[in-house]
């Protein structure tokens, strides 16, 4: 889609993928949620997908999984456009224990440190 680098659909398509389950996205509706996903975050305030806290968007994007029959529908009409302003839901910015001088995680170098690194977060 114009207006977003290719990096930043993949970042988006990635968080996506990596949601818990029953929100985890295969690749083909990922790349179809992931301009959505970043034209909210934009509107909303949200940093960009490569420097926003992911656990935080993955808790607000996976909010109360009980009797989901549709996740990509719940998704695409009511979790993404309705994904709240980032002054509402960000806490406080802290340092990140263990990161590495560019604040990525030492582990993950694709993400960011802390409580931003998805595949820590979700371990």
């Amino acid at each position: 889609m114009a207006g977003y680098s290719e990096e930043d659909l993949e970042a988006a398509s990635d968080v996506l993928q990596l949601l818990p389950d029953p929100w985890t996205q295969g690749k083909l509706n990922a790349t179809k949620l992931a301009p959505k996903l970043l034209a909210v975050m934009a509107q909303q305030g949200w940093p960009g997908i490569g420097a926003v806290d992911r656990a935080l968007l993955t808790r607000q994007l996976a909010k109360n999984p009980h009797k989901i029959t549709n996740p990509y529908r719940l998704l695409a009409g009511d979790r993404i456009p309705n994904l709240p302003r980032y002054s509402v839901v960000a806490p406080a910015a802290s340092p990140s224990a263990g990161a590495t001088p560019d604040d990525m995680c030492p582990k993950h170098p694709k993400y960011r440190a802390g409580s931003r690194c998805v595949p820590c977060v979700m371990a």
